[in-house]
């Protein structure tokens, strides 16, 4: 995963990479796992969306 940007209202941009970047799975484990535990972890981001 690639961090490609956090703008000034605390939404985070991201990319998979390697062969993630490719894998039909990518937008589930996206959102059913990383995005949620971004969210959690950190409170200050607003929202996390992939880009790709």
């Amino acid at each position: 995963m690639e961090l490609l940007g956090v703008d000034e209202n605390h939404i985070v941009d991201v990319s998979f990479i390697g062969a993630c970047a490719g894998c039909a799975m990518a937008g589930e484990d996206f959102s059913g796992g990383v995005k949620l535990l971004l969210l959690d972890e950190v409170p200050a981001i607003r929202d996390v969306v992939l880009i790709g």
